[in-house]
């Protein structure tokens, strides 16, 4: 994909949380020590413990200041709506994103699954070298376990700023990205299960955006979920 081209992508949530989401128009970011996988950015064999310790400490530094917004590039998936939509009782809401690169690096990055019996060496020299360490961030912010394919996840990579660094070695935990050009929002999409109404989430659009708004149901034909026709 090259700079400046749009990708559609899908961020599942809770009816309560897309009402605060689109409420206040944008996103919270996550960070790599909150995340559900105990491999976020660990994609490596390490050797031994020192070299483990060594880069846990550095992560957990990155973390203060690198953060990231998860999306899934497919809304027909009933796994997603099962595991990350409540069930499908839910909300999947479409963005257009942008992929503009910053500093010769793509900020949206498409996730890679790898086999388990597959990790890479890191060693202290290895690590050290600041030759490599171009090559080792592109590694660690792309690869996931294949056990997650089933998300097919992209992510869009955010760095704080400086106060909200600061903010972040304080204590706070919260941070967020606001809607702008190269995040628009396009779908508003609600679980088959959903209690809400298509009306409620329509109010809360502006009318003139353009922004659909549907329910999804599970296909006659296959094991995905659709929109009506």
């Amino acid at each position: 994909m090259t700079a400046l081209e749009k990708k559609r992508l899908y961020h599942f949530t809770n009816a309560a949380a897309a009402r605060t989401i689109l409420g206040d128009r944008r996103l919270k970011i996550s960070f790599s020590y909150a995340v559900n996988d105990p491999f976020e950015l660990k994609p490596f064999c390490f050797q031994n413990r020192g070299n483990y310790e060594a880069w846990i400490k550095f992560v957990q530094e990155h973390s203060q200041t690198q953060g990231f917004l998860s999306f899934s590039e497919d809304f027909r998936s009933p796994a997603m709506w099962g595991l990350y939509g409540d069930r499908h009782r839910g909300v999947c809401l479409g963005f257009d994103i942008e992929n503009f690169p910053k500093d010769d690096q793509e900020l949206l990055v498409k996730m890679r699954y790898q086999e388990e019996d597959s990790f890479p060496l890191l060693t202290a020299e290895i690590a050290q070298n600041p030759r490599n360490k171009p090559g080792i961030m592109d590694h660690v912010k792309r690869t996931k376990s294949r056990h997650w394919e089933h998300e097919k996840e992209w992510r869009v990579y955010v760095s704080l700023a400086p106060e909200e660094e600061r903010q972040k070695r304080s204590g706070d935990s919260d941070f967020f990205t606001e809607f702008e050009e190269g995040l628009q929002l396009k779908e508003i999409l609600l679980g088959c299960y959903a209690t809400e109404k298509e009306e409620d989430f329509r109010a809360l659009v502006d009318p003139q955006s353009g922004v659909e708004v549907a329910k999804v149901q599970p296909s006659h034909w296959a094991f995905e979920m659709e929109k009506p026709n």
